[in-house]
């Protein structure tokens, strides 16, 4: 476990400093509730949101503690959560370039929690590494023990916890 922090010691995503804690700790695996159903992988794209309107390109997670095999935004899409009750994947969440997840509104950044079971070799990829200046944007919070998480050109308003994180 590692917190990248700038030369000034504020925390800084682009800098490759790592700052090792005073001592292991090993956290604690994520395991789904007893009582609730894993669905599927859910895909975040045309198919399942509206193209024109106020909620253009967004698929709103419902209302309750959900769980899925995994979760993917695909490219211009926004993923929110209806309310402030967990999301749960089995495997692993990726967004595409200029993707959005969790909500802009600062009332509303506890709203998106996702906690990843995953396991050994599991990744979660957000954003894309490309040609264009397109960010993905993460509000809320993402819990992954077992995973290595990689940010490409996104931008991190919550807190993200991980095996190991890989900025880019």
């Amino acid at each position: 476990n590692a917190i990248y922090i700038n030369p000034d010691g504020g925390s800084c995503p682009q800098c490759l400093s790592p700052l090792s804690l005073a001592e292991a700790n090993a956290m604690p695996p994520v395991t789904v509730p007893s009582g609730v159903t894993c669905g599927g992988d859910l895909v975040v794209n045309d198919a399942n949101t509206p193209l024109i309107g106020p909620s253009a390109n967004t698929f709103t997670i419902g209302s309750g503690v959900k769980c899925f095999n995994s979760i993917t935004v695909m490219a211009n899409k926004k993923l929110r959560k209806a309310d402030d009750q967990p999301v749960y994947l089995l495997s692993y969440l990726n967004a595409r370039q200029n993707t959005e997840i969790g909500h802009p509104e600062a009332a509303q950044h506890t709203r998106m929690k996702i906690y990843i079971v995953g396991g050994a070799g599991v990744s979660s990829i957000l954003g894309q590494n490309n040609l264009t200046t397109t960010r993905t944007t993460f509000y809320g919070a993402l819990y992954a023990p077992l995973d290595h998480v990689w940010l490409i050109n996104t931008t991190v308003f919550g807190s993200i916890a991980s095996n190991m994180v890989y900025v880019d």
